[in-house]
């Protein structure tokens, strides 16, 4: 399905069978667009085959159980509680909208930040899984 060339999807399903393409669909690729509410929290407006998850947060640096996220120069790695990682080439970065700001706990300790950072700080994001 992937070396196929076509204009439309519904043109690649006649092609290739619907199930074959849905298939391949689901199994290779994922798409999300959602917000920044502020440093190190994004919640999903719009997730591809599952509209059920439109509103739920995608990345909480302040609650393990939504991901870690280990960012590089270039890229970033997710991974999600049950272990499985997902790679994203980082193709603008502007800014980095998974860390929180830098916290001093009441008593003078900075808090544990949950996501590791590498690489310069740079105002847009713009992601593409690999």
């Amino acid at each position: 399905v992937a070396g196929t060339c076509c204009r439309s999807l519904v043109d690649l399903q006649h092609l290739r069978g619907a199930a074959e393409v849905r298939h391949e669909l689901k199994k290779y690729y994922h798409a999300v667009s959602g917000m920044l509410e502020g440093p190190g929290l994004l919640r999903v407006e719009r997730e591809s085959l599952h509209p059920e998850r439109a509103g739920s947060i995608f990345y909480n640096a302040a609650d393990e159980s939504t991901s870690e996220i280990i960012t590089g120069e270039d890229s970033i790695v997710r991974i999600l509680p049950g272990g499985q990682r997902e790679t994203w080439r980082i193709v603008e970065w502007t800014f980095d909208p998974f860390s929180l700001p830098d916290a001093v706990a009441s008593n003078g300790s900075q808090e544990r930040r949950r996501t590791r950072k590498r690489g310069a700080e740079a105002s847009s994001v713009q992601l593409t899984g690999r």
